[in-house]
């Protein structure tokens, strides 16, 4: 790990899981600790988890005390608990109670239900020293289990108890005694010589029964499992980039992300492995349906990832590849059920698989992976980009999920008090216009680098088609890139908004100045569900009759409310009629909005559409860095034509804010992406000092987390920080560089024996052959090992 420099270190809560099985992953009895250093407790750290919520608490605490003397409080320590060694399942602590008394602790996370470590103590005075080791375990249970205790089995003393169907045993070597005073623990008095080591060995296996969980325990201590542990680590480093900034905390944050990354992959033997979990915490519950891996990682996850983990954990994302590849059915949809209900049916994946699998070739140069998922890319190409109407391009979502935003969605949301409900069936997006223009180039860019043609997809025609469209979204009043109608292609000012009690007919009698969708709201005086129905009446934009009727089952209600978008469009509303609903209920009818921006409507700065005025627009007003409402990142929405829903909490995305400011810095703009940047990791960081973990969301207002801790769309993205410094790393042996270094420091980079140190101007690169470059212009330039290539 890098020097203890900064406190990110101390304030983290350190994850212990299983990495590499070798039996299958079963995620019910996947058990995740937790390793805290707590200077202030009698007990200078301490291990926990629930089992998944199965247990209140599980503790286990390791430690030492002298013989004869008083205990030494923590903060006395003549060298505090520091973290030294720490992989996804591995993780050493050491430190110096008193002068010439050097501890080392080790855990292993050696399977779902194992961990083993060992304690050594090294005598470094003259004079013999007498301590007692221990690890006290204490189970608080659940649903009538027992507290764990001592107990002696077939001469040998353990701790043992039982939550539901979980027993617990641990076990030391130096054959210690067990004892429950103050607390349930197993000691073992040593005499340790001058200038000696002694080390103690120790095991906590949690099975169905204690005979199982015993046999366990022993075995693990009987085995290599420092070799395993060794191996491990050995395999982490190789995967892992070391980045030293001018700033404690940012080189800290890059560590303890990559490391929280690869705690999410697993592999196994089963054959649906590896496995990428997406949450994993000791007190994450598990459906008690989920007996098997659920695969409901996204593309716009794994979007995300990318520029998290590559290019050290290449190997992860080739696997989440060949997952997204395995699901794409016969008719080329590529859906995923997030909700992992039967009854809720899947969504479709954003179009990005194409993009991802580009990135992997230019990381390991495949083309045999290109040629063979290349038909596969075509045809969810297809499913997105055609639509049954000739010549005409399907560019809305199916649902606002497929965006993953907190609560930016809210105009299409039904859910929540502050939603609008808005159809976002209704409405073309930036976003995925932008997602699929991108789609297109990188199929055309597969297509000549295996020499297969697609000849039904049309892509130079699409992907000019798509060009073309993405420019209409930019609408030159102050709302920029906005959504528009997908029948009128327009997306027009507010021209009704009408509020009355619920009467049989409402006389509106309201021309407008262009064709405009309507919405309805209806809300219940007493928060029930209203079987009701609307009659609507007006002219079309060609000015005929119209009449469009909602039926009781055609109105989706949530806590008696009710949001309704028209299928036509009109350009005069004369009546509408109502049925079904009661006196002291509600009524709003308004027109569309379509101008209610929010972050996911900037992705068109990924393509070259946008001119450099429409850029800087851009830049000064929902990415102005002096607005105070951007001060820990880019929001998810804000205020357009109309104020946002009263107590509607903002959120920073991480995932989204990542997308964007990539998007600037493809387009050369690395100054103000540098600036977007260093907002977004002081957020990240202030969540690590302050909440021990990475989040997926911050509170626009006060910079608060939000959402899962360690959920996968919440780490550093440090493949982004890179690019920003204009450095692209395709493996140890093959960097590009270009521009310069915007940071306010020199950038230093190592992995696999490859160096780079990045300055403002100058950049030295050491390839792992011991080749050296000096590089010392902004023009870009590829450096391969023994020779360049301009």
């Amino acid at each position: 790990m890098h020097s203890q420099s900064s406190d990110l270190y101390s304030d983290y809560a350190y994850i212990l899981a299983a990495q590499h099985l070798s039996e299958p992953y079963q995620p019910a009895n996947d058990q995740v600790w937790e390793f805290i250093v707590n200077k202030e407790d009698q007990h200078p750290f301490r291990l926990q988890t629930t089992y998944k919520l199965r247990a209140q608490s599980m503790r286990l605490l390791p430690g030492l005390r002298l013989i004869d003397s008083p205990n030494t409080p923590p903060e006395s320590f003549l060298e505090l608990p520091t973290i030294t060694q720490y992989t996804p399942a591995y993780l050493r602590v050491q430190y110096q109670p008193i002068h010439g008394l050097q501890i080392e602790l080790d855990c292993f996370a050696a399977a779902l239900d194992i961990l083993v470590g060992a304690m050594q103590v090294t005598n470094r005075t003259d004079e013999k020293i007498n301590i007692i080791a221990e690890i006290a375990a204490i189970l608080i249970p659940m649903n009538g289990g027992t507290p764990t205790r001592p107990l002696k089995v077939d001469g040998m003393h353990i701790i043992t108890g039982n939550t539901e169907d979980l027993h617990p045993v641990l076990i030391m070597t130096g054959g210690p005694h067990g004892t429950s005073n103050p607390l349930p623990a197993l000691i073992n008095q040593i005499a340790i010589e001058p200038q000696k080591s002694h080390q103690i060995s120790w095991a906590y296996v949690t099975k169905d029964t204690q005979k199982k969980s015993l046999k366990a325990a022993q075995s693990i201590l009987e085995s290599t499992w420092r070799e395993t542990a060794q191996n491990g680590i050995m395999a982490h480093a190789s995967e892992r980039i070391e980045i030293q900034t001018g700033d404690p905390d940012w080189d800290a944050a890059f560590e303890l992300s990559q490391i929280a990354a690869a705690s999410h992959f697993i592999t196994s033997p089963d054959p649906s492995s590896p496995h990428f979990v997406r949450t994993r915490l000791p007190d994450q519950g598990l459906p008690s349906e989920t007996k098997s891996p659920v695969d409901d990682l996204t593309t716009l996850e794994a979007a995300f990832l990318a520029q998290a983990i590559l290019p050290g954990q290449e190997k992860a994302l080739s696997a989440m590849l060949e997952k997204f590849i395995r699901r794409i059915d016969k008719q080329g949809q590529l859906n995923i059920n997030r909700n992992h209900s039967p009854f809720i049916p899947p969504i479709r994946e954003c179009p990005l698989l194409a993009s991802l699998c580009l990135e992997r070739y230019e990381i390991n140069q495949d083309q045999t992976f290109l040629a063979r998922v290349f038909p596969a890319l075509c045809q969810t190409y297809k499913s997105w980009a055609i639509s049954q109407q000739p010549d005409e391009l399907n560019i809305t979502w199916d649902n606002p999920q497929q965006m993953q935003l907190d609560t930016g969605g809210f105009n299409f949301d039904h859910w929540d008090k502050a939603g609008r409900g808005l159809d976002i069936r209704t409405a073309e997006s930036p976003a995925l216009a932008a997602m699929l223009y991108r789609e297109t180039l990188a199929l055309q860019k597969i297509s000549d680098i295996t020499g297969i043609k697609c000849d039904d997809l049309p892509l130079e025609k699409i992907s000019n088609s798509i060009k073309k469209k993405l420019k209409t979204f930019w609408q030159d009043d102050e709302c920029g890139l906005t959504y528009l109608d997908h029948k009128t292609h327009q997306s027009p000012s507010s021209e009704l908004y009408y509020a009355a009690p619920v009467q049989e007919l409402h006389e509106i009698a309201k021309t407008f100045s262009v064709p405009q969708r309507l919405q309805c709201h209806l809300f219940a005086g007493d928060e029930h569900t209203r079987a009701a129905s609307l009659h609507l009446t007006g002219l079309n934009a060609d000015g005929h009759e119209i009449t469009e009727t909602h039926k009781p089952a055609d109105i989706r209600w949530v806590d008696g409310r009710a949001h309704l978008t028209t299928g036509l469009v009109y350009s005069a509303l004369h009546q509408v009629e109502i049925s079904g609903l009661k006196s002291d209920d509600q009524v709003v009818l308004e027109t569309s909005d379509y101008t209610q921006n929010d972050i996911t409507c900037l992705l068109p700065l990924l393509t070259e559409t946008l001119t450099k005025t429409q850029i800087q627009w851009i830049l000064d007003h929902p990415l102005n860095m002096q607005n105070t409402e951007r001060y820990y990142g880019i929001p998810e929405t804000w205020r357009c034509q109309a104020d946002l829903p009263d107590g509607l909490p903002i959120r920073i995305n991480v995932l989204w804010n990542t997308l964007i400011i990539k998007s600037l810095a493809d387009q050369g703009d690395h100054d103000e992406a540098m600036h977007l940047f260093s907002d977004l990791m002081t957020t990240i960081i202030d969540g690590i000092k302050n909440f021990n973990g990475f989040f997926p969301y911050y509170n626009a207002k006060d910079g608060q987390p939000a959402g899962q801790r360690n959920a996968i769309t919440g780490f550093v993205p440090l493949r982004l920080f890179l690019q920003i410094a204009g450095v692209r790393i395709f493996s140890p042996s093959r960097v590009a560089l270009w521009g310069t270094n915007p940071f306010p420091w020199p950038i230093n980079i190592n992995w696999q024996g490859l160096s780079i140190k990045r300055g403002q101007t100058t950049t030295r690169v050491v390839f792992p052959d011991g080749s050296t470059y000096e590089h010392t212009s902004d023009k870009p330039v590829l450096l391969t090992a023994g020779r360049e290539r301009r």
